[in-house]
């Protein structure tokens, strides 16, 4: 495989969706006025797509395995695309039945592709070039974390190309040049891919596809594998899903408790929101980008650092924000979250690599379900936290890092028992 061409793939694919992800949001209060739809109706539109991800992120992962990362990620982003391209068309429609089956078809065309791509990429950047090649777990964790990176950093440039365009006479042009750089990236990647396919030796096949392959002419086999996968990685995916439940909780009821707690105007506690989200997203991005590889750095000599690193980043940030008074100390307590959250998931992606390489392509599917699963549960916790915890509701975050330690603890323990 030509790692040129797994570079281009997975950076114009991640990085777009980021970018339309934080993009389209920014353009909310513009798409409800083109609309004339209320908050309550977009809310489902764009709450309706983790309902995909939660049921098709599985399965996207067994076809990973199965068909290989490469056709995944063409056939998810193009389908991602082409929602992007319905959600531009629908809103030219004229209002009523048709600008609201327009809105609807393009949010099942989101649900149905974009839970493949994260699973697709995640494959691409921690397979191996050959059946004989293996790549240190390390490596895999800072490859992970690169790849979070370039996600977190196409999430904060959507709300900045969103600003620029944002004061052209058509209402329409931001979203227009999202959905143009969509369209783009997805083309780079099926010019990519041709380029390899004619390039390719047709003896030459990645040792993830050989042993997919190999795999998949025995569905008892897969079945088996993945089932002693789940009984032992469990505590892993435990882990995966509190930490975004708890992160879900957080995005949830930092707006509203800023006007509650500290009595800000909306338009001020919009403000400091905002720069909440920044300074977290540009914390997630240096961890991603430099922490990870200090911790494979040490972490070859002493192998429980990652571990004691995240758990000390998540438990400054929870306390911070469960007992802290001031806006200095929640900005404060969503850095230090932002960077535990930063480490975590590319420590227990590839922790779950290492011990079944072969399933790759599952593992990516279960994390992005159960990510999507945690983000809603946390929503619908946060609702009624705040209804039930009128003081403070962050105190709720003095479980978070109790929680982590028993999950990572015992995941470490069952880590121990399994040679590297």
């Amino acid at each position: 495989m030509h790692k040129k061409t797994h570079t281009s793939a997975v950076v114009g694919a991640v990085f777009t969706m980021g970018l339309m992800q934080t993009g389209t949001l920014t353009l909310l209060p513009v798409l409800m006025s083109i609309s004339q739809l209320s908050e309550t109706h977009w809310a489902w539109l764009i709450s309706s797509a983790m309902f995909g991800v939660v049921v098709l992120g599985p399965l996207w992962g067994r076809w990973v395995d199965q068909y290989g990362a490469h056709k995944t990620l063409q056939v998810s982003f193009l389908g991602f695309t082409v929602s992007n391209v319905l959600l531009l068309v629908a809103l030219g429609l004229p209002h009523g039945i048709w600008l609201i089956a327009g809105l609807v078809v393009s949010r099942v065309f989101y649900s149905l592709f974009v839970a493949g791509i994260y699973p697709s990429a995640q494959a691409l950047v921690t397979e191996t070039e050959s059946s004989s090649e293996s790549v240190d777990n390390l490596q895999v964790m800072d490859r992970l974390a690169k790849l979070n990176g370039l996600n977190q950093i196409g999430r904060l440039l959507g709300p900045v190309l969103v600003g620029v365009c944002v004061w052209s006479s058509w209402a329409l042009m931001p979203l227009a040049a999202l959905v143009l750089i969509s369209m783009l990236a997805a083309a780079a990647l099926l010019i990519s891919f041709r380029q390899l396919t004619l390039r390719a030796n047709k003896n030459i096949t990645n040792a993830r596809d050989d042993k997919g392959a190999l795999l998949e002419r025995d569905d008892g086999t897969v079945h088996e594998r993945h089932s002693r996968h789940i009984q032992k990685g469990w505590p892993l995916y435990a882990l995966a899903y509190s930490l975004t439940l708890f992160v879900g909780v957080l995005q949830f009821v930092i707006g509203p408790a800023l006007m509650k707690y500290f009595n800000l105007l909306p338009e001020t506690a919009t403000f400091h929101l905002g720069g909440m989200l920044t300074v977290a997203a540009l914390a997630a991005l240096t961890t991603s980008l430099l922490g990870t590889r200090w911790l494979s750095k040490h972490a070859k000599t002493f192998a429980a650092l990652p571990i004691i690193v995240m758990l000390v980043l998540l438990s400054v940030g929870s306390v911070l924000l469960a007992v802290g008074q001031g806006l200095l100390f929640l900005y404060t307590g969503v850095i230090f979250l932002s960077m535990g959250m930063a480490l975590c998931t590319p420590w227990y992606g590839s922790e779950l690599r290492r011990q079944s390489p072969t399933l790759s392509g599952r593992i990516g599917g279960n994390l992005s379900s159960l990510h999507m699963l945690g983000y809603g549960s946390g929503t619908l916790i946060g609702g009624y936290g705040l209804a039930l915890f009128e003081n403070n509701v962050f105190f709720v975050f003095i479980l978070m890092p109790v929680v982590a330690t028993l999950f990572a603890c015992l995941a470490y323990r069952r880590t121990l028992r399994s040679p590297h």
